[in-house]
């Protein structure tokens, strides 16, 4: 056989098996009412891509077709069985060193891969060709799928796959529209930083910082984090959330699970996390973002948290929650500054189904948000650095406008201190959640970047 030949095969034998795998271990499962440990699943796929190669063989032979020879038919089922097995084997070593962030694939032959200091080196071709990297992007696919029970379609009629990984790694991959075939896994720390104190050990908070951000968390203020891509907005309301008192119910609204409140049952062990869902296989079944933060609101949650608000519909289910009694909710978005925060979410409220205009989303704004933060990363000596660089108290609305004050600023000489003082009410508050104001404006508070 040709090698063309070859190739062809194994994807034919890969697809088949690997559809009649996830069938089989569905019914395993079901079963005995137990997960079908790794030893079992091996052993189930190897007897699967046996029997699918032998009767590959066999068609051959009756249809006059090449027949594979003895090494080329080991070849074939080990090739697929290693395939199904490990459809992400290269990518192993970048998911278990702790120091990559994100892996990158352009195409089959050029890869990217981040670290935490910010060095971006050339990684290895993950496959011979674009054929090869499609199959394993829908590794990861199936992989997905094992995980959250969503079967997703990566082909030409759907070339678009967002997903998490059961680790939490977030893959997006694209094909058709991009050319080749690429994707992007980003990675999430999850057990790693688990609370402020952990975000100050990094030298992204300072220990103000620290109780400010607490005491904020536990006076029910509503926050919104924003910054700019990587710099922290998800690990820091990830942290924010974990330091929510655990009696109370969080309900989460992700566009794709990144926050990962579940993996800290003791933290979290009244929690509902939903994100929203794309067309099935026949095309059917969307759930949007803005029909589950809908649904959400009718949870019962008394904190609602919304992983990052895109103006994909969930903005205006989470402004009433803010303001409806779900006090200490919270959300990320991208924006440039604490300010430019506002004209954001005002733009995503003109675009939700409502069609808020300026004034009536600002009003809108300022009864739900109490705070914005903003966070900004830096490359720095063998690592990125990333700090607050502003925090930002909401006012009210003067003729029609947001009105607001920045309490808290970076300077230019690298130190970040106070810079405004909070309204009497917020202070009282923030000092009955423990936080103690008196050395406010002090510069003592001050740290070096």
């Amino acid at each position: 056989m040709t090698g063309a030949e070859l190739a062809s095969a194994q994807q034919a034998l890969r697809r088949q098996v690997a559809e009649q795998l996830v069938g089989q271990i569905e019914s395993a499962e079901a079963r005995s009412g137990v997960r079908l440990g790794d030893l079992d699943a091996e052993m189930l796929t190897t007897s699967l891509v046996n029997a699918a190669v032998g009767a590959y063989v066999r068609e051959c032979l009756h249809s006059g077709r090449p027949v594979p020879s003895t090494e080329e038919e080991e070849q074939l089922a080990r090739t697929v069985t290693d395939d199904l097995l490990t459809p992400s084997s290269k990518l192993q070593p970048y998911f278990q060193d702790p120091r990559v962030v994100s892996i990158r694939a352009n195409n089959h032959h050029t890869t990217w891969i981040t670290y935490v200091d910010g060095t971006k080196v050339r990684g290895p071709a993950l496959a011979t060709d674009n054929a090869g990297l499609v199959e394993l992007i829908r590794g990861l696919a199936e992989e997905a799928y094992r995980h959250d029970g969503i079967e997703r379609r990566f082909d030409a009629g759907s070339p678009k796959l967002d997903c998490a990984l059961p680790n939490g790694d977030r893959v997006f991959a694209l094909m058709v529209v991009s050319g080749d075939a690429m994707f992007v896994i980003r990675r999430h720390n999850f057990l790693d930083l688990v609370t402020l104190e952990d975000l100050a050990a990094t030298g992204m908070l300072s220990s103000i910082e620290v109780e400010l951000l607490r005491a904020m968390v536990i006076a029910k203020f509503n926050l919104v984090i924003t910054g700019g891509m990587g710099a922290g907005k998800t690990t820091l309301i990830r942290v924010a959330a974990n330091t929510i008192p655990p009696e109370q119910r969080k309900v989460v609204l992700e566009d794709t699970p990144e926050l990962g409140l579940e993996r800290f049952p003791e933290l979290h062990p009244d929690v509902i996390s939903v994100c929203p869902r794309g067309a099935n296989v026949e095309g059917a079944g969307t759930i949007s973002m803005g029909e589950l933060g809908e649904w959400l609101l009718r949870a019962e949650g008394e904190r609602f948290l919304v992983g990052e608000a895109r103006g994909g519909g969930e903005i205006m289910p989470l402004l009433t929650a803010m303001t409806c009694g779900n006090e200490g909710s919270m959300t990320t978005i991208h924006a440039p500054s604490t300010k430019a925060a506002f004209a954001k979410l005002a733009l995503y409220c003109a675009r939700s189904a409502e069609r808020l205009p300026l004034e009536q989303a600002n009003q809108l704004i300022a009864a739900a948000v109490d705070f914005v933060i903003h966070l900004e990363a830096r490359p720095g000596p063998g690592k990125v650095e990333r700090y607050i660089s502003s925090i930002r108290e909401v006012e009210g609305v003067s003729e029609g406008a947001i009105v607001s004050n920045e309490v808290w600023r970076r300077g230019s000489d690298g130190r970040s201190g106070p810079c405004g003082e909070f309204s009497a009410e917020t202070l009282r508050r923030l000092e009955n959640a423990g936080f103690d104001s008196g050395p406010w404006g002090g510069a003592s508070m001050g740290r070096r970047g």
